[in-house]
């Protein structure tokens, strides 16, 4: 189970990552600062991923008591 939750992880952090990545950060920081914008983009996928990963986690946890 710990492999699983390890994948599901990582799968919704590369998720994140991609859409983040969809988004315009020229307008908030100045024109040549691709390492700052790389390094927020890194944090922010790693920090709603895991909001995400603990979100899909306890509804499981959940559903699974229920029963």
């Amino acid at each position: 189970m710990n492999y699983l939750k390890l994948t599901v992880l990582f799968v919704i952090i590369l998720a994140v990552n991609k859409c983040l990545l969809k988004l315009d950060y020229t307008k908030i920081f100045k024109k040549n600062s691709v390492k700052e914008i790389f390094f927020i983009n890194m944090i922010l996928s790693v920090i709603i991923g895991y909001l995400f990963y603990q979100a899909i986690i306890l509804i499981y946890e959940l559903s699974t008591n229920l029963v």
